[in-house]
């Protein structure tokens, strides 16, 4: 067998792994516009979406971040890799303004008149926003610093965007338990998300594992952290050590 001929089965195989990261960034995207359509697209466009300045930036930053994660795993994908590259500076920049615009959010509601009692913009659902941003900014930094280990780079990319997509699933909580207020009625309700979330990430361990024979560390160490994470939002929110922290937190608005 030639070397031609050894070499078409390996470039196919490399193919279709790229393939797979950019039809997961298409996935991303996706659930990103379906999950904000009834919450921010649909009411932005009937000019029925009043907010502050800072959420109309922070909504663009996260809905830019989405569009480049897909265009450069497609680049990639189209064997493109050197205006992939050139364009890695733009989402170094991009992430670094999606933590401060999460951050003038959390500092925004917490100085609110009245105050959030309980939900989102909350003291304690404050917690949700900079842990969630923690988490995507490690990952981001750590795919920074992997840039060429493209097989770490590519996974800590595609987890850092996946642990965003709680929050546009989220907003379809209504359809599946109503509008009500007070606190959830049962476990599944308060974290369906978060385990539909942790659930879209089994695909490319599912992945690792029918092409590779072996899952990252990159998943292994990420994934169970996120859930972690995620699932013990309650106990954390509810510690004095959170209360403290949200109210230093909110005098950073003066």
């Amino acid at each position: 067998m030639s070397q031609a001929t050894m070499a078409r089965p390996a470039r196919a195989g490399a193919d279709a792994r790229f393939s797979f990261y950019a039809i997961m960034s298409t996935v991303c995207l996706t659930v990103a516009v379906l999950g904000f359509a009834p919450s921010f697209f649909l009411p932005l466009a009937q000019g029925t979406f009043v907010r502050p300045p800072v959420f109309y930036i922070h909504g663009l930053l996260f809905f830019s971040w989405t569009i480049y994660f897909c265009t450069q795993s497609w680049l990639v994908a189209a064997g493109k890799v050197v205006p992939h590259r050139e364009w890695g500076v733009l989402g170094a920049a991009l992430a670094s303004a999606m933590a401060f615009s999460v951050m003038s959010v959390v500092v925004t509601r917490l100085n609110q008149t009245p105050p959030i009692p309980q939900g989102p913009g909350s003291a304690t659902f404050a917690w949700v926003d900079v842990s969630g941003m923690a988490f995507f900014g490690t990952c981001i930094v750590l795919a920074m610093m992997n840039t060429r280990r493209s097989e770490v780079h590519k996974r800590l990319m595609l987890l850092a965007t996946m642990s965003l997509l709680n929050a546009p699933i989220a907003r379809w909580g209504a359809v599946f338990y109503g509008k009500h207020d007070g606190p959830p009625a049962s476990f599944l309700e308060a974290q369906w998300f978060n385990l539909a979330a942790i659930a879209l990430m089994l695909i490319p361990i599912g992945f690792d594992l029918r092409t590779r024979g072996k899952v990252s560390k990159v998943y292994l160490v990420g994934v169970p952290v996120y859930a972690v994470m995620d699932l013990t939002w309650p106990l954390v929110w509810s510690s004095p050590a959170w209360t403290a922290a949200s109210n230093a937190i909110r005098h950073i608005g003066g």
